[in-house]
């Protein structure tokens, strides 16, 4: 299949669904539901601790304050590693969609045996996008400041120069002078999105295949995976970059649902007041970002993943026949001609 054709991309992956003999619908169904009720779950969690957190004072109770505030702390982030998982297996689903193979939902489970592996495979790549991030905040910094955009902030700190500690003192008591310091910094902020969208991004597309290939070669480990994964991809990040861009009322529709997430915040900066509490005005947001996600996925994301699914099958090596097969088969027609 050709990639830079990206219709046929997406035609093949709607009659992979179309014809797929079991239940691709079911599939997502399952999957959305348990990202959300886990997702809200964790929310109200939370909501409990703080408030027991609140409640919770004096010395004596500081060893009980502690351990729930590690507990705020450590359940999201349990609860996004233990998502990983789940996540994988959904991509794997999406490859057996892609081949016309029967799902069903305990596919989703698939992706738990390769956890260890996809956990490493996250952490190599969070630690690369750490260092790149890194370089671009000094390359942002560097720019920054041969640009006529630092005059406000030499004008602000150049009195101070002479003695660092005098300006570290006046920056933590004077709050006035920290906020106006800290505006003075803000033209770094599209310096670095620029620099980091322009390094990061050849290597995100790198690396797109690496958990389709975690999945399929059980005994590969992270580092192999994402060796292969730049292999498969390479003279192919621009095809799928493109494919990327076809679904943007996709992405579109995430954003969207972002934005209702955060609608209480938004309506309290436009000035309105909704007639109940904060808290239920947080869950009433919450609840319809969710809802208004699972919708989105239900409905499509079986399409948008199943494309990508249909690039990694495009993309992957096809496994050669073996020289003793191959004997076989000549040893075979010379008995059948024989005959």
């Amino acid at each position: 299949m050709n990639l830079n054709n990206r219709r046929a991309v997406r035609t093949a992956a709607r009659d992979a669904l179309a014809a797929n003999p079991g239940n691709p619908r079911l599939v997502v169904l399952i999957y959305v539901l348990i990202m959300s009720v886990s997702t809200l779950a964790v929310a109200a969690a939370l909501l409990v601790l703080d408030n027991r957190i609140a409640q919770t004072g004096g010395l004596g109770a500081m060893h009980l304050r502690s351990i729930l505030s590690t507990i705020r702390t450590v359940l999201p982030l349990v609860q996004t590693i233990a998502l990983w998982g789940l996540q994988l297996g959904y991509q794997g689903a999406t490859v057996r969609m892609a081949r016309r193979q029967a799902v069903a939902p305990r596919n989703l489970l698939d992706g738990f045996p390769r956890f260890g592996a996809l956990v490493r495979s996250i952490l190599l790549q969070s630690g690369l996008y750490l260092l790149l991030a890194i370089g671009c905040v000094y390359a942002a910094s560097f720019l920054f400041m041969m640009t006529p955009l630092s005059a406000d902030f030499y004008e602000l700190v150049s009195p101070m120069l002479a003695d660092p500690d005098a300006l570290y003192a006046a920056m933590n008591t004077d709050m006035a002078l920290f906020n106006q310091v800290g505006m003075s910094l803000a033209p770094v902020v599209p310096f670095f999105l620029v620099l980091f969208l322009l390094v990061a991004s050849p290597i995100f597309y790198r690396y797109r295949m690496a958990n389709y290939c975690l999945l399929e070669q059980p005994r590969k480990g992270a580092m192999a995976a994402l060796a292969e994964s730049m292999q498969m991809m390479k003279g192919h990040r621009i095809s799928l970059l493109k494919l990327d861009l076809s679904f943007w009322w996709f992405y579109l529709g995430q954003a969207l649902a972002a934005v209702v997430l955060y609608g209480d915040v938004l309506l309290a900066m436009a000035g309105v007041a909704l007639p109940w509490s904060p808290t239920v005005s947080y869950f009433v947001f919450y609840v319809l970002a969710l809802a208004l996600e699972g919708l989105l996925y239900y409905f499509f994301m079986n399409r948008v993943e199943t494309a990508y699914a249909t690039v990694y099958e495009t993309l992957r090596p096809k496994p050669q026949p073996s020289r003793g097969a191959v004997l076989g088969n000549i040893f075979d027609l010379a008995r059948d001609y024989k005959e």
